[in-house]
């Protein structure tokens, strides 16, 4: 992850001018990708078909899903044919890669199926990449108004941590989800029937006061950091919350290594609200290179 970020970082910096001005969500964009891909063990001329792939499955649960049928159907089918010859391709040499791992798992003799795995790699592409560049994003906006945090942040990987966990209870990518009743109940007089759908707020949950005492702050310096739902809980908690968790804070380790001070260069240009994965479109940056 460092050395992703690290290199980026040392092209970006190579202009060799006193600062210089990027857009954080177009120069991060790849980051998740070579890191989910790093972990898949894919070659890395092979990224960009990932970002690709990653943006046509976002199309899926967007407006303009409606107009790109044709599209979606080749590009998926595409990523398909991609995984299935990649897992076979391990199931003859199998790695030290998520991939040979997810063939050699076995419960009460069931392995998963070649299908079964597609679908794992097609699910973590989709949970995986726009919500961490978004909230890396997300991160650098919040930051890029608080010069002091940033300057604190300087050899201090415990505030680092905590500036990752309060920007997702702050400004977190999944606004709400959905749940069906398993089982009919009552709540402030209110029956609810099995089957009824139900829509719970996350950012609304995430700024409740009567659980984070100035909710409408940002402050990494909060008591129970990971008190917040972002991740959702329960049965439901996001599998890959260590993950992104780690590529937030490894990003922003690395980061404040090259960058003595980001600051606004324009206006934070935010996704439509209705989104189902939310975040910063456009987060233009004055950075000061190290």
């Amino acid at each position: 992850m460092r050395d992703y970020v690290s290199e980026l970082a040392r092209s970006l910096n190579a202009s060799n001018t006193a600062s210089y001005v990027v857009d954080a969500p177009e120069v991060l964009s790849r980051y998740p990708i070579a890191v989910i891909c790093h972990h898949l063990a894919v070659e890395q001329a092979d990224w960009d078909l990932f970002s690709r792939w990653a943006e046509t499955t976002f199309l899926l649960f967007s407006s303009e899903a409606q107009g790109n049928e044709d599209r979606i159907f080749k590009e998926m089918k595409e990523f398909s044919h991609y995984c299935t010859a990649l897992i076979n391709e391990r199931r003859a040499h199998l790695g030290d890669d998520l991939i040979s791992h997810l063939i050699e798992a076995e419960q009460e003799g069931d392995r998963l199926s070649t299908p079964e795995m597609v679908s794992l790699i097609q699910g973590i592409i989709a949970a995986g990449t726009d919500t961490t560049r978004n909230q890396l994003s997300t991160a650098l906006a919040l930051l890029s108004t608080r010069p002091e945090i940033w300057s604190d942040m300087q050899g201090n990987d415990e505030l680092v941590a905590g500036v990752v966990e309060e920007s997702l209870r702050y400004l977190n990518p999944i606004r709400f989800v959905i749940r069906q009743v398993n089982e009919p109940f009552e709540y402030r007089d209110v029956a609810f029937q099995k089957g009824t759908l139900l829509a719970f707020s996350l950012a609304g949950a995430n700024r409740d006061e009567h659980h984070f005492i100035g909710s409408n702050a940002f402050d990494p310096r909060r008591k129970r950091p990971r008190d917040h739902l972002t991740f959702s809980s329960g049965i439901h908690h996001c599998l890959g919350a260590a993950l992104a968790r780690a590529e937030l804070h490894e990003a922003l380790i690395t980061l404040r290594e090259y960058w003595t001070r980001i600051e606004p260069a324009g206006d934070v240009i935010w996704k439509d609200s209705r989104l189902a994965v939310w975040g910063a479109q456009s987060v233009p940056l004055r950075v000061t290179p190290a």
